[in-house]
């Protein structure tokens, strides 16, 4: 049967391509039959011309020889002249007729011939009239050849008309071979095809069986790469001698490797590509790890180790080895990696903000208990001792004092809590800002001209109103100055500007102080988190203020912005929609999920 199926398929390309090479070279024969036809009728056109012409050229000579006028003697040199123009059309046909054109153009030639011998005696009698008497005594001979003349021109035009009607004849001929074989081709053609029809619903059963087999394995094999492709872990798949068989993306990502390019590498080359390794070396425990497994059939479990990806670099990771089994057979072995950087990082990150957390709890439990005993000291001394009312008035504005930093401090506190639960609210109303930067910078003036820094108004009129909660908003700018103040030694500047963007007002406070470090301004607006750069600032602050800044502004549909040099200074920003602007909705609150 599968030798017969190929025989099959091959006959029936060959009567396809019969049925398709047989029109095309009927079409060829055809047209090359009736362009010699077309050229044949011309050339019988001709030579009927040159039977017509003979005749009227007769017919002026006779005139000319009764009567001697001029006027036909005239004509019949014009039919001369346009005989000859037929006869060399004529030959220049037959020429292009055919290979077998011989007999035409001889036939052509002797009619030529005659003509001329014809004319050539009418010489004397043109040239000279007085010779017409003695010319119309031999006019018998004339006359002859004049017959001869004629009878050679039919014989021309007949064969013409012979070979026009044999030319026809082959196209009808062709025509009919066109068909004869097409009707055979057609009928093998059908014969062929129901040979393969049954060989093709005998061999169907098999064919879908084996269709569905593979479908149901290639199946398998994505739904085996999609998990490996979906783990966040690298996966490797290696062979007896080590090499690399199989690396998912994660793994590409890790190492620095496509799986085309890893595939047949030894591992350890791909796991320490960025760092020279010895050859099979006995130091590398993933080397030892694989060969103990593929003895043993063992897995290895959580190994802490470090890889050199392509690119350079160390990447801590945790390594496992299972023994790659089919059936009873070890076929190799999967090394799946770890990367430990992020987890280590979050752990340090954690780490950090608990003992930032730690550090800003003792500030807040310091400054709690500051005022307190203060205002407890005030209170003791206002009730053991009587004293002047100037004295007794200095201890009440300590007492109120202490208490308002107090109220601060707890304020910040609810504030941040309010902004982890997402339940700060603000009361939105239109409203310009010049005055509000005005006041929180006089607010801020004693503080600055006890420090030495000179405060500068950045902003121009005309600008645009916003909505805002004036209260919240002059909380963001007092927060956003002081820690300005704090980080700007003496005989510095402390900028408050703004300006119009699109859809919104960008406010901002700059400086010229000591600036952040990079790796500091990711953590800013964390709760609690403070900078290093200054120890005697972090005792004045709880590490609160920030936090509190992005949550307000975030609140009012806006966003807070950082640059910063170190020791050139730092510029916070923070955005707010004009008046009419859509607000953008505010990020998700600290904490929230």
């Amino acid at each position: 049967m599968r030798r017969r199926f190929p025989w099959s398929v091959l006959f029936i390309a060959t009567a396809l391509l019969a049925l398709a090479a047989v029109p095309v070279w009927v079409r060829q024969e055809v047209m090359s039959n009736e362009t010699g036809i077309a050229r044949l009728e011309q050339a019988r056109r001709g030579a009927a011309q040159l039977e017509t012409n003979h005749a009227r050229q007769m017919s002026r000579f006779q005139e000319y020889l009764l009567t001697g006028s001029l006027v036909p003697l005239s004509q019949y040199h014009a039919l001369v002249s346009r005989a000859d123009t037929v006869y060399t059309e004529l030959e220049r046909t037959l020429w292009q007729t055919s290979d077998d054109t011989a007999e035409l153009l001889a036939a052509a030639l002797n009619v030529r011939t005659v003509a001329i011998q014809w004319h050539l005696e009418h010489r004397s009698v043109l040239e000279s009239p007085d010779s017409i008497p003695g010319f119309l005594q031999g006019l018998r001979a004339d006359l002859d050849r004049y017959e001869e003349l004629l009878r050679l021109s039919g014989e021309l035009r007949d064969l013409l008309s012979e070979r026009v009607d044999r030319a026809q004849l082959a196209v009808l001929d062709t025509r009919r071979l066109q068909n004869t074989v097409t009707t055979i081709l057609v009928f093998m053609a059908l014969l062929a095809t129901i040979a393969v029809a049954r060989l093709a619903r005998t061999l169907n059963t098999a064919v879908v069986e084996a269709t569905t087999r593979r479908e149901d394995a290639l199946r398998a094999r994505r739904e085996i790469d999609a998990v490996l492709e979906a783990t966040a872990e690298a996966v490797l798949g290696i062979d007896l001698s080590g090499r690399i068989i199989s690396l998912n993306q994660a793994g590409s990502r890790l190492l620095g490797f496509t799986e085309e390019d890893a595939r047949g590498r030894r591992f350890h080359r791909v796991l320490h590509a960025g760092f020279p390794v010895p050859e099979e070396t006995g130091e590398l425990p993933e080397a030892r790890a694989m060969r103990a497994a593929l003895l043993t059939g063992k897995a290895v479990d959580g190994i802490d180790g470090q890889v050199h990806p392509r690119r350079g670099g160390v990447a801590e990771v945790r390594w496992s080895l299972r023994p790659l089994v089919d059936g009873p057979e070890i076929r190799g072995a999967v090394i799946t990696l770890t990367d430990m950087r992020e987890v280590r990082g979050v752990e340090q990150a954690l780490r950090r903000a608990m003992r930032a957390r730690e550090e800003t709890m003792a500030v807040v439990g310091h400054d709690l208990r500051s005022p307190l005993s203060s205002i407890a000291a005030a209170a003791e001394l206002l009730l053991d001792v009587p004293l002047p009312e100037d004295r007794r008035r200095l201890q009440l504005e300590s007492i109120q004092s202490a208490a308002e930093r107090m109220t601060r401090l707890i304020g910040d506190l609810m504030d941040l809590t309010r902004i982890d639960a997402g339940g700060l609210r603000v009361s939105l109303r239109e409203a310009v800002l010049p005055p509000i930067l005005e006041r929180a910078l006089r607010l801020a003036e004693p503080r600055a001209a006890q420090d030495g820094v000179r405060l500068v108004r950045g902003w121009s009129e005309g600008l645009p109103a916003v909505r805002l909660d004036d209260h919240r908003i002059l909380q963001v700018l007092s927060n956003l100055i002081a820690n300005a103040l704090r980080y700007t030694h003496r005989g510095g500047c402390v900028e408050v500007g703004a300006a119009r963007s699109e859809g919104e007002v960008e406010v901002w406070v700059r400086d010229d102080g000591s600036g952040i470090a990079a790796e500091d301004l990711p953590y800013l607006w964390d709760p609690f988190w403070q900078p290093d750069r200054d120890r005697q600032a972090r005792q004045e602050g709880a590490g609160l203020g920030l936090a509190i800044v992005k949550g307000i502004v975030e609140a009012h549909g806006g966003e807070v912005r950082v640059r910063s040099t170190p020791g050139e200074g730092s510029r916070f920003a923070f955005t707010l929609p004009r008046s009419g602007a859509p607000a953008t909705p505010p990020s998700p609150p600290h904490g929230s999920s």
